[in-house]
């Protein structure tokens, strides 16, 4: 976990409180045998906190602490920044990509539609998206590369999957067809065990909810 966000418990279930939960930011280091170091996303980080609309934090209340950031939590690890081969960006919500600039050397990987999605987005939209344009490295453009088949190292370990719904072109990633990473396609566990559906009102940050509800 690389910092949280708080919102309350109906705006993701129906039969949820009107308490408030923690919505974990998640990532994940991967490890290939013989290709090196990959990430799932980066979490928060203190660009968020520093580039966020006030609007964004006043309706998105974030908690992030340095220490917890995923650099440290690497270094801990042995991982260097440096290491980190590729980033395979599930979605551009904010909480997914705030900490691609901590890595000089990683490609950054995601569909085509994702990508199309933020070319436009800035002021009011972006804020609307959940997008903040400035979370992008400067050299973004030449190092992101548009996934052309959902397989993506030739050995079936890291397989691609589309789950339309919360974010224009959102993925998650199979790894070694066991271990689902699903990202914002479904924020608790008792929501897909038990399909629950999200309130309505969460309409209003689901970009595509009959395409939600299809897939659930």
């Amino acid at each position: 976990m690389v910092g949280h966000c708080t919102q309350i418990e109906k705006m993701v279930h129906r039969k949820g409180s009107y308490k408030k939960i923690v919505f974990p930011a998640t990532c994940a280091l991967i490890k290939h045998p013989t290709q090196g170091y990959f990430l799932f996303d980066t979490g928060y980080s203190r660009y968020v906190l520093e580039d966020a609309p006030f609007l964004y934090e006043l309706t998105t209340p974030i908690v992030f602490n340095e220490k917890d950031s995923l650099v440290n939590q690497l270094k801990m690890l042995g991982v260097t920044p440096e290491e980190i081969k590729a980033i395979i960006i599930s979605h551009f919500h904010a909480d997914h990509i705030g900490g691609l600039r901590d890595f000089p050397n990683a490609k950054f990987i995601c569909s085509k539609e994702a990508f199309d999605s933020i070319q436009q987005l800035k002021g009011i939209k972006a804020l609307l998206a959940a997008f903040i344009p400035t979370l992008l490295p400067a050299d973004f453009s030449k190092r992101v590369q548009i996934i052309e088949s959902n397989e993506l190292l030739g050995d079936e370990s890291l397989v691609v999957i589309d789950l339309p719904g919360h974010a224009p072109g959102q993925i998650g990633l199979m790894i070694e067809q066991r271990v689902l990473l699903a990202a914002d396609a479904c924020w608790t566990s008792s929501a897909y065990k038990k399909y629950l559906l999200p309130h309505p009102l969460s309409r209003l940050i689901i970009h595509d909810y009959d395409a939600l509800k299809k897939r659930c």
